[in-house]
């Protein structure tokens, strides 16, 4: 039963961040679906009744009549978030949209100095920037998660970013792992750390109390992990949020052009919404696979694979195989030691 739909609703962004996992340009795609399509598929959403509705991009707030997909949207009684850099914000949009229906907006923020920030998304000032409309939102009652990437540039200034974002009054922060996906293929061995690091800061950050709750995005090994060894840690976030990979299981990404996906990171289509139902989509074969763990290699072997299930997109990314799998995963040895279940 899907949770979660995240919706690029454009590919057109500002931006040129080396992360980025549709390799967005300037300019939205050709092909992009219209306002009408657009409310089709608010109504395909709305009949699987998934918790929560992302509508992201590319830059979401560069589509200009993304105040009526999200009053749509709301009156079909969806929960509607945005994802966004705020490059493109303004007073007057932040409030068409809150009017809306708007209840949560995601906010990138990857770094807790001006200066990583900036030189991470390549503009100067967004920093101070983001800093100041995360508080128009929190003063508007709209609910804020902090999304910090983390790289090589950043990796010591997450406990910093994490204090800002609980300063500012943020209720969530999302520590996402770097993909080799998209235009982070050309930047993975410059700016990525390994699983084993990004794991190793997660739990940091977990040592502490926080007024923010923290998850790891990516990260899908956090969880037998939490669950052996830090098992308060594990309840505590699993009461919140669905264990491992979720990809295709209870989450699905809709392209700008309709296509459905696993998840943003797994370029592989399910389906069109132009000439399907969601309801099609998640009846097919693949979605059953990814379901009932259906896995491949050590992950079809493993103890964990059903809070774990290791991250499906870097599966299809280094075996070709959405199957297929982690080979990133710190904990292929053991499971390779381990008798057959």
């Amino acid at each position: 039963m899907l949770s979660l739909v995240s919706w690029g609703v454009t590919s057109a962004c500002p931006l040129n961040c080396p992360h980025c996992y549709r390799d967005s340009r300037t300019r939205p795609s050709p092909d992009e679906l219209s306002l009408e399509e657009c409310l089709k598929v608010v109504d395909e959403i709305a009949k699987v009744r998934p918790r929560l509705l992302i509508l992201s991009g590319g830059e979401p707030l560069l589509r200009p009549d993304l105040d009526e997909i999200v009053r749509y949207a709301s009156s079909r009684r969806l929960r509607v978030a945005v994802a966004t850099s705020l490059a493109v914000a303004t007073p007057q949009l932040i409030k068409r949209l809150v009017d809306a229906g708007l209840r949560l907006v995601a906010v990138s923020l990857d770094g807790a100095r001006p200066e990583t920030h900036d030189r991470f998304r390549g503009v100067p000032g967004l920093f101070k920037r983001v800093i100041e409309y995360i508080r128009v939102l929190v003063d508007l009652d709209v609910t804020v998660q902090v999304n910090f990437t983390l790289t090589r540039e950043n990796i010591g200034e997450v406990h910093q970013a994490a204090r800002l974002a609980e300063k500012l009054g943020a209720k969530f922060m999302h520590v996402l792992h770097f993909l080799p996906v998209g235009r982070g293929r050309e930047n993975f061995k410059r700016l990525a750390v390994s699983v084993r690091e990004a794991l190793d800061v997660i739990f940091s950050l977990l040592e502490h109390e926080w007024n923010i709750v923290i998850k790891p995005t990516c990260i899908p090994q956090f969880w037998p992990l939490a669950k052996t060894s830090r098992p308060e840690i594990y309840q505590r976030l699993a009461t919140v949020y669905a264990p491992g990979c979720i990809a295709g299981t209870r989450y699905v990404y809709i392209s700008p052009r309709g296509d459905v996906q696993p998840c943003p990171y797994v370029d592989l289509v399910l389906g069109n919404l132009r000439s399907c139902s969601m309801e099609e989509v998640m009846r097919s074969n693949l979605v059953a696979k990814l379901t009932r763990r259906e896995l491949e290699g050590s992950c079809g072997k493993c103890q964990y694979r059903e809070i774990c299930g290791g991250c499906r997109a870097r599966a299809y990314e280094l075996t070709n195989s959405v199957l297929g799998e982690d080979p990133e995963c710190p904990l292929r040895e053991s499971v390779e030691r381990q008798p057959p279940c």
